[in-house]
């Protein structure tokens, strides 16, 4: 199986890498990380570790001529609601970027739990 896939992460300074994201060769020929550190600005004070948390694709099928925006998110526990919100607000804020040139946007991950703080 793993011969027929790429494997796609991005690694920064000081950080852990938490999201990878397979593709299919034929998918992933045409795919490339999308740089998102401008967009990473406006939430790093509040989530530092951002960039090891979230991560976009973004793939032209050669033949369709199909442009994919393709995100994968690995969602801060219910216990830190402000991080939750400022990866959400930083995923939006890529999606606002692509969503005039992206014929389809693809958003996935680990959501680990609701916006809402869980009392005990």
């Amino acid at each position: 199986m793993l011969p027929h896939y790429q494997l796609f992460t991005a690694h920064w300074t000081g950080a852990k890498a938490e999201v990878i994201t397979f593709a299919h060769a034929s998918l992933a020929a045409g795919t490339a990380l999308v740089d998102i550190s401008t967009e990473f600005e406006a939430v790093v004070g509040v989530i530092p570790d951002a960039m090891a948390r979230l991560h976009f694709l973004w793939s032209t099928d050669p033949i369709s001529e199909t442009r994919v925006l393709i995100g994968n998110i690995y969602q801060y526990q219910a216990c830190v609601p402000a991080k939750q919100e400022a990866l959400l607000d930083l995923a939006s804020r890529v999606i606002g970027r692509y969503r005039r040139t992206a014929t389809h946007i693809i958003i996935a991950g680990d959501w680990n739990a609701s916006l809402c703080p869980r009392f005990f």
